[in-house]
């Protein structure tokens, strides 16, 4: 058992990131499991589904829950089975978007109000007199006198 606050709360913080990284796993794995079995089937969907699982190795990749190399492997062999099986990714159109939007955010990205212009904040009197004040001049250096008794 954790004897200081901050052991306490570091295992608090661990488990809660073992939940969401195996939340997000799990997420992965299925998506590549429905990707390969539509390949191996042939199905119409197959192309969806393989950018589909593309796309969350990315999403997972890029949330730092498995390495980017890791991910490359991933990719790389879900594609190598999408290629073997004559599967062309490239020239098939993307799904198509609904033209209304999903959600309150959506609907805000969408209607962009110009944002407001507001004055800059005037000066008050001593940053007025700060920036008329000039630097203090240099003094001239004193000319040493020397003395009678020195030049001889």
């Amino acid at each position: 058992m954790a004897n200081t606050k901050s052991a306490k709360k570091s295992i608090i913080v661990n488990e809660r990131n073992r939940q969401r990284n195996t939340h997000f796993k799990s997420k992965m794995k299925s998506a590549i499991k429905s990707a390969l079995a539509a390949i191996q089937d042939k199905s119409d969907k197959a192309i969806d589904l393989t950018r589909i699982a593309l796309k969350t190795i990315d999403k997972i990749a890029g949330k730092g829950i498995i390495h980017k190399k890791s991910a490359g492997r991933k990719k790389a062999s879900l594609m190598g089975t999408a290629n073997k099986s004559s599967l062309d990714l490239k020239t098939t159109p993307k799904a198509t978007i609904k033209a209304t939007p999903a959600s309150k955010k959506d609907l805000k990205a969408e209607t962009k109000v110009a944002p407001k212009t507001t004055k800059a904040p005037s000066k008050t009197k001593a940053t007025e007199t700060k920036a008329k004040a000039k630097p203090a001049a240099k003094k001239p250096v004193a000319k040493k006198k020397v003395s009678a008794a020195k030049k001889d």
